[in-house]
């Protein structure tokens, strides 16, 4: 697997005509689950498959604004769980290509709400990075809270 190291120049990539939702949508909190945080900076969890990542050139270092969504989609929250008080906060590991999320591993909180979450964030939508025209995978840490 090849790691390409980027510092200080990364330049956008976007495809003519690519348009983008902003990122401070409505979807980012309802009545019962929110976005409380979110860090790039975080060491990825053992847990993951990261067969997943071959063949894509990695990103070493998080650069303010490359890992903003410009979609994003909640996860559910069943009726079920919320009568049983499964409840709390999930960190998700997320890995994204082209605006594209390659994997997402979901590390901490409720096992219940781990799958939740890493079936919502598959489908969300970032801003593609690129060094140079070589388009790069990079890495962030989305905190989820769930209340019943």
């Amino acid at each position: 697997m090849r790691i390409l190291f980027l510092f200080l120049f990364l330049l956008p990539y976007s495809s003519p005509g690519q348009e983008h939702q902003n990122s401070s949508d409505s979807a980012v909190e309802n009545n019962h689950v929110r976005i409380v945080g979110q860090d790039d900076k975080a060491t990825p969890p053992n847990n993951c498959d990261l067969e997943k990542l071959r063949g894509l050139s990695l990103s070493s270092v998080a650069y303010p604004g490359w890992s903003e969504p410009v979609e994003k989609v909640l996860p559910e929250y069943p009726q079920d769980l919320r009568e049983k008080g499964v409840s709390g906060k999930v960190e998700v590991t997320i890995w994204f290509y082209d605006r594209n999320v390659v994997l997402a591993c979901a590390y901490s909180g409720p096992k219940e709400l781990r799958t939740l979450v890493e079936k919502a964030v598959t489908r969300w939508k970032f801003k593609p990075a690129a060094f140079g025209n070589e388009k790069v995978c990079l890495r962030t840490v989305i905190i989820f809270e769930f209340v019943p």
